[in-house]
């Protein structure tokens, strides 16, 4: 594992950075950049979309919804995990054009700070494969 995006997501108002790991076979550029939101519509329902310069140097669009259904409270932490739907553009490897990935997702968040970790799959010639750790910090 190799790679890393450093950036800025805001969730209910939230600003932190985030970090990819990407597969190292696919691997080109290791710094990332990018920013973001995240918006909480309910416990259940989560939107996030942003931008970030990819592997390849390019900048790629993303935007997904997360459908998170379990729910624990670990002293005043809020954990949630379920499964998210993406699109992401901006890859050679897809004409530059959006894809679809779909991911587990667990959302771990305090009363300012926290973190969503996700793992997209790869798919062969058409999705590389990451580990995601985004960490966000409430703005409002």
């Amino acid at each position: 594992m190799g790679g890393r995006v450093v950036g800025i997501e805001r969730q209910r108002g939230a600003v932190g950075s985030h970090r990819l790991l990407v597969a190292p076979q696919r691997l080109q550029r290791h710094a990332q950049v990018g920013v973001g939101a995240e918006v909480v519509f309910t416990p259940d329902h989560t939107v996030m979309a942003g931008n970030f310069i990819n592997s390849g140097g390019e900048r790629s669009n993303y935007a997904s919804y997360q459908w998170r259904p379990l729910h624990w409270r670990p002293s005043d932490i809020d954990v949630s995990a379920g499964i998210g739907l993406g699109v992401v553009d901006g890859y050679p490897y897809h004409n530059g054009g959006w894809f679809a990935a779909l991911f587990p997702m667990l959302a771990v968040e305090g009363k300012r700070i926290g973190a969503n970790f996700s793992i997209v799959p790869t798919i062969q010639d058409k999705v590389n494969g990451a580990v995601v750790l985004q960490v966000k910090v409430r703005v409002w």
